[in-house]
């Protein structure tokens, strides 16, 4: 917590599992909503982890919205 707090982690870290992504090219609606550097919407996903990083793999990545992860906590 003190190395989030302090700015050190302040990126996340996204696991999820390869064999039931939903992703590809955007729409025009999502070339809108994200810009024209989007070249890449995952749309589907089960998430298998989340976590703050010092080092992100992808500066450029933004999580926009995330529908439930309720079941992976109870």
């Amino acid at each position: 917590m003190t190395m989030i707090e302090d700015g050190v982690c302040k990126w996340h870290s996204v696991e999820y599992d390869p064999h039931d992504i939903v992703q590809g090219p955007p729409s025009v609606g999502e070339k809108s909503m994200y810009g024209d550097n989007c070249s890449n919407v995952i749309r589907e996903w089960t998430l298998k982890g989340y976590a703050f990083t010092p080092i992100p793999c992808n500066l450029g990545a933004a999580i926009d919205g995330m529908k439930s992860i309720q079941p992976y906590f109870d």
